[in-house]
């Protein structure tokens, strides 16, 4: 191999597909934005413009700054100088310093009380549009939801990894527990780090149920077909149904995973193995309130 042919291919493998993936969701909408304003030839001025406008629409910081990075790279795969200079820089360096709290509400922590309660009344008929739903309507997608907050609670899985979640990942060989590989996360984008989650109990009955009702569908089929956003809502809904009040997202079964096995008395790396960290800092974070109600001033005070 020609040093060419080097220097190409460490260019290529300078950023993983997942990360060529999210590029291709920021350009698309950079193209668009483009085409909407007549723009022929891109510079800074323009790219700085754009950033702006992003970030007064209700874009996070790490988003405005997705799309910097998106055009930079996309210049660079062409071999064309990069529009982004000192003005979108320096944009950009505003918006993380104005928006660093935008969109950092931490979302609730689900319990497993309410886990449970959420996995015994999932197909239940529930209203719809003013019409309550059939027995049977309820059932297909109560089992559906069944799975969704399993997977999102007691995997500790992000709402990508649910989306990304093929049958060929999932090994059923063990009677009481289900073992889930996950091939990619965001912070394993490589898939180069074995990272393994458990169900039991109704979770792994949930997923058991789903794979009989989809039989006959080939082990690459996703196990939940559904959006990023639509996992998302699905599981939102799941809390309102049981009457859970505040901010409840996908990411609360990892924040609740976390928290639980704390409370248990998990140690701090089995908690980070169990829902794929890998610093247990993140745990940390997520289960101060457990560890303070357990601290020094709450048992010898």
């Amino acid at each position: 191999m020609g040093n060419e042919e080097l220097r190409s291919e460490l260019m290529q493998s300078s950023h993983s597909e997942r990360t060529k993936e999210l590029y291709g969701w920021y350009l698309v909408r950079f193209k668009a934005w483009c085409e909407k304003h007549g723009v022929d030839e891109l510079d800074d001025e323009l790219v700085s413009r754009f950033l702006t406008e992003q970030y007064a629409v209700g874009y996070a910081p790490a988003t405005v700054d997705g799309f910097r990075c998106a055009i930079s790279f996309d210049a660079l795969q062409n071999d064309l100088p990069s529009p982004v200079g000192g003005r979108s820089i320096r944009v950009v360096q505003g918006v993380k310093r104005v928006g660093k709290d935008r969109n950092r509400g931490q979302s609730e922590g689900l319990t497993y009380d309410q886990y449970r309660r959420i996995m015994a009344t999932a197909c239940d008929p529930r209203p719809f549009r003013g019409v309550r739903e059939s027995f049977k309507t309820a059932e297909k997608r109560g089992q559906m939801d069944r799975v969704i907050v399993s997977l999102l609670f007691m995997g500790g899985m992000r709402r990508s990894e649910v989306r990304n979640l093929r049958w060929q990942h999932i090994d059923f060989s063990n009677d009481q527990l289900i073992y889930i590989k996950i091939p990619q996360s965001k912070t394993n984008q490589d898939g180069n780090v074995e990272d393994i989650r458990v169900l039991k109990k109704e979770g792994a009955d949930a997923i058991r149920k789903q794979r009989a009702i989809r039989l006959n569908e080939p082990t690459t089929a996703r196990v939940v077909p559904l959006t990023g956003e639509s996992i998302n809502r699905r599981f939102q809904v799941c809390c309102e149904s049981i009457g859970l009040k505040g901010r409840y997202t996908s990411h609360s079964g990892r924040i609740g995973l976390a928290s639980e096995l704390c409370a248990r008395g998990a140690p701090i790396q089995a908690v980070a193995l169990a829902g794929g960290w890998q610093s247990a800092d993140t745990v940390i974070h997520y289960s101060k309130k457990t560890e303070r109600e357990r601290g020094a001033v709450a048992m010898y005070l």
